[in-house]
């Protein structure tokens, strides 16, 4: 299904796109005042956010107003540097066990794997050795995926 949706995306949009078409074309006594009343809902959301916003930083001094933003440059700079130090250390990347030298196999990860994942912004598997009587379990950076290519090219 990943497959279909990411070769005929563009196609399956442009089809929403005619449908919603048709439906306004043809159904305007009865869908044009849901999609405009809708549309303003939306409008007035957004007004309250902008102005909750603006509230916001009306009742901030500036000194708060830096204290913010070195506390968000240094969570910044903290997560960009996590992230370098993982992609340079060579015990991620090792096709090896760090521990016992042997092979290692791919397990399912947890939460907490995905979430760091998410914030290194990398790629990440868990994995556990091969070896019974080793108990290593870390994560890695997968190896580079050979993809295959198909020998069609028609539309």
């Amino acid at each position: 299904m990943r497959k279909f949706l990411r070769e005929y995306r563009i196609e399956i949009i442009f089809l929403f796109i005619v449908i919603i078409g048709l439906v306004i074309v043809f159904g305007r006594e009865t869908i044009l005042p849901i999609i405009i009343g809708s549309l303003t809902n939306f409008i007035a959301w957004l007004q309250g956010q902008v102005n909750a916003i603006v509230d916001f930083f009306k009742g901030i001094s500036p000194i708060d107003l830096i204290a913010y933003v070195l506390i968000l440059g240094g969570v910044i700079f903290v997560v960009w540097r996590a992230r370098w130090r993982f992609v340079q250390a060579r015990v991620y990347r090792g096709k090896e066990c760090p521990k016992c030298g042997g092979g290692y196999q791919r397990i399912h990860r947890s939460s907490m794997d995905h979430l760091i994942s998410k914030v290194l912004f990398l790629p990440l598997n868990r994995y556990r050795c091969a070896n019974p009587d080793c108990d290593w379990t870390g994560l890695r950076k997968p190896g580079r995926r050979r993809r295959r290519r198909s020998s069609s090219t028609s539309f």
